[in-house]
């Protein structure tokens, strides 16, 4: 498909969306869009390498490196505020290279902006005790940000910016509206920490260790009060060490999203966050899956913007295109440009065959809902007769297929399926995974799962009455998939799952079909532009 391919999708989902934002300035005279600003250019070199430690609401002091440019400034200020830092950062003697090296630094400080890299309290040079995504990081960010907007070196613009557990902090900042935070641009990040820890109260792990994340993540963090820290008089922090143990106890002993999680969902506390945000994400992340997207992106209230694309962990695929993204975004909202990231669609999707397309938000509001039901062996529009089938939880499950697609089907958003189904024991779990069948075999689509002590609600957990049918909501993360025509959708309802710990054995799971039976609803596209590339309307 040739490069003129873009034009007519994307010129669509422009009108759709709409140019009025901050960044649609107007030539006054002509009352016509103002000629763009060119994007900032490598115009200085590497100046002072500030090491500082800013006092939080606590009185804890927090490491803060700061790289400017030589200049005169001021100049607005990008933060990675991180946690890693702990065994990374060299020596003090190596710091006369200030931090060349660093991706964020070496593209941005020639270009006329200063690059800090704050320390989360209790890692690196911070004081204090790691509270892995506690409400005090959120305290902690909103002082940064207002220390680095008061320094006379800066213009009072800050934005926040990372990937992982640096793209979390951004948005655990945003949540308290620091008045000099500019905008956010997370990638990759951590909206609700319970669930990533126990999704829908299933304990989470990345497959290929042998015990749940959480398990292993807070013993981890813990340990860093022990790790040497390069610029300390004594190399360890004595402070840290008396840090982890009642934080470890409480993600450890429960699977309820209790007062513990709850304050560490930036999802509940996003009323305040109205702070522009650029976000990014893979579809095929499984550290951070969709799902921690797919109702975060919906609730965030301020201007937003998102990018999707088929990739894992990390920085979107088409690294050019989104970084130039990032950069007119940044020149925008920081150095008052008119760049213009307004001009791209609102969401901005790339699906599994590496094509794009774009709409107005995620999920899709138009996606179509539609229906598949559940029965023997089969998933099909039509409703059938009622019946059952039945698993062993810890060796069996039940796969269900559909007929060959008459026509090519877009799966675009969030998969759901209804489970009716019933346990002879009162406790399990269901994993459900999504494949589109062809000739060259099974191609996995997306998952899902749900334990069935919180079927009800995440908060408390409740015993199932053996042999009680129950209906069981579980959402599978989000996609963006391409089905053509000739192949066929096939469910795999199991008690197992690579991402979540292992079911208690013993359990057999009856699996109900019929009009008051189970069903599968996708969320269908019909009519979308599609492109060969990612966008770049800017000539």
């Amino acid at each position: 498909m040739r490069r003129l391919a873009l034009a007519p999708a994307f010129a669509l989902a422009l009108l759709l969306a709409g140019c009025a934002t901050p960044g649609a300035d107007l030539d006054a005279a002509a009352g016509q869009p103002a000629p763009l600003d060119a994007l900032s250019t490598d115009a200085f070199g590497f100046g002072a390498l500030l090491a500082e430690k800013v006092p939080s609401f606590d009185g804890t002091l927090l490491h803060v490196d700061v790289q400017l440019p030589d200049g005169d400034g001021p100049f607005p200020v990008l933060v990675e505020y991180t946690p890693y830092s702990s065994t990374l950062n060299p020596g003090d003697e190596l710091w006369g290279h200030g931090l060349a090296g660093n991706g964020l630094a070496d593209f941005y400080v020639p270009k006329g902006y200063a690059v800090a890299i704050a320390h989360v309290r209790g890692s690196g040079q911070s004081g204090g005790c790691f509270t892995t995504g506690g409400p005090e990081e959120a305290q902690d960010g909103y002082e940064i940000v207002e220390w680095l907007a008061a320094q006379p070196w800066s213009n009072g613009k800050v934005a926040l910016l990372g990937t992982s557990y640096v793209g979390t902090t951004p948005i655990a900042t945003a949540t308290l509206a620091p008045p000099h935070l500019t905008t956010i641009v997370p990638v990759s990040a951590v909206s609700e920490w319970y669930r990533y820890y126990f999704e829908n109260g299933e304990p989470r792990f990345f497959g290929e260790l042998p015990f749940g994340v959480v398990y292993a993540d807070h013993p981890l963090w813990f340990a860093t009060g022990f790790v040497p820290k390069p610029r300390h008089p004594l190399g360890l922090d004595p402070e840290s060490v008396q840090c982890g143990l009642a934080q470890m106890e409480n993600a450890w002993l429960q699977d309820d999203y209790n007062d513990y999680w709850k304050a560490r969902s930036h999802l509940r506390n996003l009323g305040n966050a109205t702070v522009p945000m650029l976000y990014a994400h893979g579809f095929l992340d499984e550290n951070t899956p969709m799902s921690l997207v797919d109702d975060f992106y919906k609730a965030y209230p301020g201007e937003k913007r998102l990018w999707l694309q088929q990739h894992g962990h990390g920085v979107p695929g088409s690294f050019d295109a989104y970084h130039e993204y990032v950069h007119r975004w940044l020149d925008h909202y920081l150095l008052g440009k008119n760049t213009r990231p307004d001009l791209l669609p609102p969401v901005v999707l790339q699906d599994e065959r590496g094509m794009y397309h774009a709409t107005n938000e995620w999920p899709p509001r138009d996606a179509v809902p539609t229906l598949l039901h559940l029965g023997p062996g089969t998933l099909s529009a039509d409703v059938p007769a009622d019946g059952t089938a039945s698993y062993r939880a810890e060796t069996q499950n039940l796969t269900f297929v559909t007929e060959p697609l008459a026509s090519d089907l877009h799966v675009t958003g969030v998969v759901r399926l209804e489970l009716v189904a019933a346990s002879d024991a009162r406790d399990t779990q269901f994993g459900v995974q999504l494949f589109a069948v062809g000739d060259d075999g099974w191609r996995f689509l997306t998952r899902g799962y749900l334990d069935a002590r919180h079927r009800a609600t995440l908060e408390s957990g409740s015993d199932v009455t053996p042999g009680e049918e129950s209906l069981y909501i579980i959402r599978m993360h989000g996609r963006d998939v391409h089905l053509a025509a000739g192949e066929r959708l096939a469910l795999v309802v199991a008690s197992l799952d690579p991402y979540v710990l292992p079911d208690a054995p013993g359990a057999t799971n009856t699996v109900r079909f019929g009009p008051a039976g189970s069903r599968l609803v996708l969320p269908v596209l019909q009519g979308a532009a599609f492109a060969d590339a990612p966008p770049a309307p800017w000539g």
